[in-house]
């Protein structure tokens, strides 16, 4: 939260931070997941579920979605 904070405020940020904090997905899924952008960078997105750095990554919060894609309630 403090970096996407530091970016949505125009804040100097290192690369290698962004990176270091990054994930890749294909723009259908942040279209699909209705990820939004940080205010004033529109080209970076803040993925707001949960996310486990020892294995699954984001994919942590993906699953807990799963159902709610499929008409199901969503899984917390």
């Amino acid at each position: 939260a403090a970096l996407r904070d530091r970016l949505a405020r125009g804040g100097l940020v290192e690369t290698r931070e962004i990176l270091a904090a990054s994930v890749q997905l294909w723009c259908t899924k942040i279209e699909l997941l209705k990820l939004e952008s940080i205010q004033n960078r529109s080209e970076i997105y803040y993925w707001p579920h949960e996310y486990d750095p020892e294995f699954l990554g984001y994919m942590a919060g993906a699953l807990k979605l799963v159902p709610l894609f499929r008409g199901e309630g969503l899984i917390i």
